[in-house]
């Protein structure tokens, strides 16, 4: 016979987290982060690949990752963009560091240099 164990319910819940939150920037907690490294560890591992959220973290931040993770990633940004763009908000903006490599990367640079 197993025996039953009751905790709190759902709205203490609720209601100690959002004292926990009171007063507090919620942007700045990383939790549409987390919810997003979530969500596409999730596709991967419905997917078949075996995979950490570690590995989909790595990716998500530009470090070394499994090309599954990085791949993912990558089109989840561009999902993004695209979604952002068919509810006529701007477009963001990229990293000066980001905005150069793209530049190398169409030989803008070289062309600049070479004149």
């Amino acid at each position: 016979m197993s025996l039953l164990r009751l905790g709190p319910s759902a709205a203490a819940k609720e209601k100690r987290l959002a004292s926990l939150l009171e007063g507090r920037d919620v942007s700045g907690l990383g939790l549409a982060e987390a919810v997003r490294d979530a969500q596409l560890f999730g596709s991967l591992e419905l997917a078949g690949e075996t995979i950490t959220l570690d590995e989909v973290r790595a990716a998500r931040i530009g470090h070394p990752s499994s090309a599954a993770a990085t791949g993912l990633v990558r089109a989840a940004g561009s999902a993004r963009a695209i979604d952002r763009a068919s509810r006529g908000l701007p477009r963001r903006r990229r990293s000066s560091s980001r905005a150069a490599w793209g530049s190398c990367r169409n030989g803008s640079a070289s062309r600049a240099a070479a004149s």
